[in-house]
């Protein structure tokens, strides 16, 4: 598995204003969107051809309410070997094997997108901060 965390948005806001509350559900939304548009940035740069990789891409709410990206940890991409240790299909295809070379995907298109989450971040915040 393969997983990535929007954080510091909802902390950030915290501290701008006093309405803790009502801050992290209007941060939870913007991070969840963030999160949905870099999955599918990593959905489209995956090499899986049989759709169980794409299909395991998804974003999760933690239980702190930051969006989590998480590629792979599903029974779909789980990969035994011979000798009975089980390998994620995710990780595989991001960091290759001795026989297979590496396909990234995930980091790719985290590096990609990296501005424009921070501007995004930057952007809220700012929006935010003048609501209260």
């Amino acid at each position: 598995m393969i997983t990535a965390a929007l954080e510091g948005l909802g902390e950030l806001l915290t501290t701008l204003s006093r309405a803790g509350t009502a801050v992290r559900l209007a941060t939870g939304q913007k991070g969840h969107d963030i999160a949905e548009e870099l999955a599918e940035d990593m959905r489209s740069r995956s090499p899986d051809d049989r759709g169980n990789l794409d299909a395991s891409i998804r974003v999760e709410t933690a239980d702190d309410g930051n969006a989590l990206v998480i590629a792979g940890d599903t029974p779909e991409t789980a990969r035994p070997t011979s000798a009975g240790t089980v390998y994620d299909e995710a990780l595989l295809t991001e960091y290759g094997t001795t026989d297979t070379p590496a396909q990234p995907f995930f980091n790719p298109a985290v590096e990609a997108r990296r501005e424009e989450i921070g501007e995004a971040i930057a952007r809220t915040a700012e929006e935010t901060a003048g609501e209260f």
